[in-house]
């Protein structure tokens, strides 16, 4: 909502009245003045150091809230990257290892942080011996073996069994990690315990963290193929795993940008958060001294990854130390305050009442001529100050942003049926539910009576729009409740993107005119915005719905 940009400093008007400034001090008004100056700078001192504790809450919210989100699309590309390989490797039928590599070096290109695909196919103990030999040509050395993870951690042969699920595909082969060919995951506890979680759920499942064999603390994804063809009857007979090794360093990179007095945990929520054989990734914080803990408070967050494939519990500890507060404004809190004391004979105070009702006068006009008194947005001459420098720093950065018109459908039939005071009530809804999906970089004004204009950052590629505008179409499907009525409000939403279809304001007001014009004759039967490059229509010239 919008800014006030003026604040009330006017002082008390009780303490105006104390401060005789024209005249010397006497004995009791100088005590009593003592007494008001004590108040007020131990005043001012309690509302900095409460500022100060204010700000370190918001700020662990503000750092969970983008380490929660990081993590989140981290474990979805994961997620994401792992059933793409797997569909990959099921349309193959038989594996053909140089299709793979040259698959998962593009998803690895793509997605950097990740780590490492492997497959792991069913071998009876009757065809062992001739995959290794098979494969020895690929992987020189290739045999079956098994690795103690969870003891001494040293790599074993494994004993004759019924059958073996050896890793027979790695990408890429790192120094230290080419020895993981041949690994037999079904020989490992954990390895194993995914795999069948994997097999039951028939999506994606994350082992729990442990040291990788090549070293570094990670997870592995599973996933069975078999159940993208058809179901095998148990998850031992399915023919193929395909795996995604995620190093927890690399995957959740964001979370090592804590602020230094930051703790910061990732941990798997089947173990206790502070267990360390459930711990992801840690940060420890900078240690503070056993004054700072006893006297300033710590600050816990915890978060939870609602995720299937990767349950994971996000924990923010921060204990403040002296370095958190504000000592040089505490300093200069006192430095003022004495100089005030000193100088408050020749305090001019017509002077700076006159300065604070200029003040006052400047932030009520600002705001008057930049918002829109009923909703707090943005309006008209705010939207076009915005859009130009906007405008400007996409031409001058190469980049592009969308304009979206906002429209009521049938709005004119509430004001008529109901009365202005209930449309205007409708308004105000509109622009709270609207707002609730606004970020800090971006602008919704009311343009008009019933229209709203959203206008994106600027961005390299232009944005994809389908997931906004649903979120956006959501919001009006709950009725507007008012005193008078329950309505029901529907939405049409047109959208132009700089510079394709425009490279100035008039030109993509024009064009998400005619766009939202378009979709309003359509009844929004399959005009969802798939992206901000779709084909747009030309202005003036809608094609027939």
């Amino acid at each position: 909502m919008a800014d006030k940009h003026f604040i009330d400093a006017r002082p008390p008007m009780g303490l105006r009245r104390r401060l005789k400034l024209h005249s010397p001090f006497a004995t009791v008004r100088a005590r009593v003045l003592l007494a008001v100056w004590v108040t007020l700078t131990l005043g001012v001192l309690a509302f900095v150091l409460a500022a100060d504790l204010g700000r370190a809450k918001a700020r662990v919210e503000h750092l969970g809230n983008d380490f929660l989100h990081h993590v989140a699309d981290r474990a979805l590309i994961s997620e994401t990257a792992i059933e793409g390989f797997a569909a990959f490797i099921a349309s193959m039928g038989e594996l053909d290892h140089d299709r793979a590599q040259a698959y998962a070096r593009m998803l690895l290109g793509r997605y950097p942080f990740l780590y490492m695909f492997e497959v792991a196919s069913r071998v009876s103990g009757a065809e062992r011996a001739g995959l290794e030999q098979r494969l020895t040509g690929r992987y020189p050395g290739f045999h079956i073996k098994r690795f103690t993870y969870r003891a001494d951690r040293i790599w074993q042969s494994v004993d004759p069994a019924q059958f073996y699920y050896p890793l027979v595909f790695q990408e890429p082969l790192l120094g230290g990690s080419e020895e993981l060919v041949g690994l037999d995951i079904h020989s490992s506890d954990f390895l194993r315990l995914a795999m069948e979680a994997s097999f039951v759920r028939g999506e994606p499942v994350a082992t729990y963290p442990f040291e990788l064999a090549e070293g570094g603390r990670g997870y592995v994804l599973h996933r069975a193929v078999d159940h993208l063809a058809q179901r095998p009857p148990s998850a031992f007979e399915a023919h193929e795993y395909v795996l995604l090794a995620v190093k927890s360093s690399d995957l959740f990179a964001g979370l090592k940008q804590a602020p230094p007095g930051v703790a910061v945990r990732l941990v798997h929520r089947d173990f206790d958060p502070d267990d360390p054989l459930g711990e992801v990734l840690s940060r420890p914080a900078q240690p503070v001294s056993a004054a700072e803990s006893l006297i300033l408070p710590r600050f816990r967050r915890d978060l939870v990854l609602n995720l299937t494939s990767q349950p994971f519990l996000l924990r923010l500890d921060w204990q403040l130390g002296w370095r958190d507060l504000s000592l040089g404004l505490t300093a200069a809190v006192l430095l003022g305050s004495l100089l005030l004391l000193w100088g408050v004979r020749n305090y001019a105070r017509q002077y700076v009442e006159g300065e604070l009702a200029a003040l006052e006068r400047e932030g009520r006009l600002y705001e008057l001529a930049n918002f829109d008194p009923l909703t707090g947005l943005a309006n008209r001459n705010r939207l076009v100050d915005f859009l130009e420098s906007a405008l400007a720093r996409a031409r001058r950065h190469g980049q592009q942003l969308v304009v979206l018109f906002i429209d009521l459908d049938r709005f004119k039939e509430v004001n008529d049926s109901h009365g202005h005071a209930t449309g205007d009530l409708v308004l105000v809804e509109v622009a709270r539910r609207l707002s609730q999906h606004l970020r800090e970089d971006e602008l919704l004004a009311r343009y008009g009576g019933d229209e709203f204009v959203w206008v994106t950052a600027g961005a390299d590629r232009a944005p994809a729009l389908d997931g906004l505008v649903d979120r956006l179409r959501r919001e009006f499907e709950p009725p507007f409740v008012t005193r008078a009525a329950s309505l029901r409000i529907g939405v049409s939403v047109g959208h132009a993107a700089y510079p394709r279809d425009g490279k100035n304001i008039s030109a993509l007001f024009e064009a998400a005119d005619a766009c939202m014009y378009h979709d309003k004759r359509r009844g929004h039967k399959g005009a969802g915005l798939a992206d901000a490059v779709s084909p747009h229509p030309a202005a003036g010239n809608p094609p027939a719905s």
